[in-house]
């Protein structure tokens, strides 16, 4: 049995046949931003050369918790569904979505709405 990784495993993907010329630029983008998140990347997927049941491979022997994206482009269809069955969140970086924004957001907008309705009474 491996050793458990001390900071968290994320895979970054990109589609090359999406990203052309701005590849290298892709490539920055999401391992920065994997590694502004705490991830350690031990990997990049091109999906231009793998399908969806590689990726969740992948994330499944890395022990991976998230994939992190250009953006939603990147990723097929089933992708998302693919990897959520296996517990593996989608990272982007345009829009930037992390795996906890959802939960912010709602707490924020909760807060909004509480001040709101004070305020008009």
């Amino acid at each position: 049995m491996s050793k458990p990784s001390v900071w968290p495993i994320a895979i970054c993907v990109l589609d090359t046949a999406l990203s052309q010329w701005s590849e290298p630029w892709d490539r920055a983008l999401i391992s920065d931003r994997a590694t502004e998140l705490g991830y350690k990347v031990p990997r990049v997927i091109d999906l231009a050369h793998a399908n969806v049941e590689t990726l969740v491979g992948e994330c499944t022997s890395a022990e991976a918790r998230a994939v992190v994206v250009p953006s939603l482009d990147h990723l097929p269809p089933a992708a998302a569904e693919a990897l959520a069955a296996v517990n593996v969140k989608v990272v982007t970086v345009y829009p930037e979505i992390a795996p906890n924004a959802g939960a912010e957001q709602a707490g924020r907008e909760q807060t909004l709405s509480t001040s709101d309705e004070k305020g008009s009474r």
